[in-house]
């Protein structure tokens, strides 16, 4: 890699780490500042926490290929062996399974908790926060888990 691909790279890695901040600092003042928003300030505060962590691996990923020039080069090869390409494929396809069991689950969930309960609010944003930030979680966990196990097994 070139050293202006790679000066571009790290300084493309510190906005999108600076503008992570400013959208997490912009969700969490709007929430404390004007409760009343039709937009769910939380919305900014999470594109904030991805855009966040989208940089800090930019960073970290391109920062160890500036000082590590040669054993880049042998993880670039490792990562094109199909062994390792195969393993990674699986992994993902694991963890798309989850996120389709869990996605059914909850909408199922719902609705037998509609058909008992006719009267309760099931659709509660409050209620419903805390599963969305588990369907990004639990897939990321299923994926690492996968990782592990296929690579034991293949």
């Amino acid at each position: 890699m070139k050293a202006s691909e790679l000066k571009t790279q790290i300084t493309l890695g510190w906005l999108a780490l600076a503008g992570g901040l400013l959208l997490l600092a912009a969700g969490s003042l709007l929430r404390l500042w004007m409760p009343g928003l039709a937009l769910d300030p939380r919305l900014i505060a999470a594109a904030g926490i991805i855009l966040f962590g989208v940089g800090i691996g930019q960073l970290a990923k391109y920062m160890i290929i500036k000082k590590y020039p040669k054993d880049t080069r042998q993880i670039v090869i490792e990562e094109q062996d199909e062994r390792a390409q195969t393993i990674r494929l699986h992994a993902a396809s694991l963890a798309f399974r989850v996120t389709v069991v869990a996605a059914v689950a909850a909408l199922l969930l719902t609705v037998f908790n509609n058909l008992l309960n006719p009267a309760s609010t099931a659709l509660n944003a409050d209620l419903l926060w805390p599963y969305q930030v588990a369907m990004v979680v639990v897939p990321m966990l299923a994926y690492i888990g996968g990782l592990a196990w296929y690579s034991s097994r293949f």
